[in-house]
């Protein structure tokens, strides 16, 4: 299926991603198709049961210095020890901060996502002061600066946050199961802005990885739960919800933001006449866009472009 598939897919990053792998990693002289797609399986396959396949080996071929990982908030980083007292592993491997589960409060398993990030952090969360102690806790304990936040489109202006009482309140309704889904937005929301706070203050730099539609297929969603990789992407607007989703703090001097999307228009409309990338109402001291094309763009504060290859 896959194969008879890639013609519909002309020139799209997948169909360039899957021929450079296919060429450039394991050697395929063939254009795939449903002829030869099971002589070409087992080429693969026997491929990656060689040593030069093997993950480490991987790394030195493509002259990995750093590879940083997603980690959960209470995860414990003993994979992480290991790898760094492993004299062999010549890349460094660094985990990250991805809270996304944890300010979602209609998501299935977050009282007990919320128990547990207290318990690593060996903090009280029976109330929204300790919660947020929590998350700020263990944003220490990760070293590297990057938090990650992926999600739905960001808010526009006339999509409002929490404040801060309003979100003491949902998130006591929150623990007891009782939160509506206008609330729980609300609250997310709010966390999001926490999160940039948070980052201004430890010097993490936040990434948000908006437009993006999870867990879509239902079918896939039964059989494997969420977040297993069925994503597709959906139009997303940068030019008030990037601003809205960070709040005042939009000027702070100590923001770090990156924005990444699979929404290829935001870099090149279909109409080619405008361009929904810039300019983003940010004046942090950096803000990346990351995504579709395969070229990326780098806005300074002083908001000029610049190509990174």
């Amino acid at each position: 299926m896959l194969v008879r598939k890639l013609a519909s897919v002309p020139g799209t990053p997948v169909r360039y991603w899957f021929d450079s792998e296919l060429g450039e990693i394991f050697g395929v002289a063939e254009r795939p198709s449903a002829s030869n797609a099971d002589a070409l399986y087992d080429q693969i396959r026997d491929r990656l049961s060689e040593p030069s396949f093997r993950p480490q080996a991987l790394l030195d071929r493509f002259g990995i210095e750093i590879l940083a990982t997603t980690d959960d908030p209470a995860d414990d980083l003993a994979a992480h020890e290991a790898l760094g007292q492993d004299a062999s592993v010549r890349t460094r491997v660094v985990p990250t901060f991805r809270p996304d589960r944890y300010l979602e409060p209609l998501r299935s398993g977050w009282v007990a996502a919320v128990k547990q990030l207290g318990a690593t952090a060996n903090t009280d969360i029976g109330d929204y002061a300790g919660y947020v102690e929590a998350l700020e806790d263990r944003r220490q304990v990760l070293p590297v600066p990057r938090c990650d936040l992926i999600g739905p489109q960001p808010p526009r202006r006339d999509r409002r946050a929490a404040e801060p009482r309003e979100a003491q309140r949902i998130y006591t309704l929150a623990m007891k199961g009782a939160v509506t889904a206008q609330e729980a937005t609300a609250f997310r929301r709010h966390m999001v802005l926490e999160m940039a706070r948070m980052s201004c203050e430890d010097g993490l730099v936040m990434t948000l990885h908006p437009g993006v539609w999870r867990n879509h297929h239902p079918e896939t969603y039964a059989r494997y739960g969420a977040d297993t990789g069925h994503d597709i992407p959906v139009t997303v607007e940068f030019h008030q919800g990037a601003p809205a989703a960070v709040g005042a703090l939009r000027n702070h001097p100590n923001l770090h933001l990156v924005l990444f999307t699979v929404d290829a228009d935001v870099f090149q409309p279909r109409d080619r006449t405008t361009c929904r990338l810039l300019p983003v109402g940010i004046r942090g001291r950096t803000l990346v866009v990351l995504g579709q094309p395969l070229r990326n763009t780098l806005v300074s504060s002083d908001r000029s472009p610049k190509s990174l290859a």
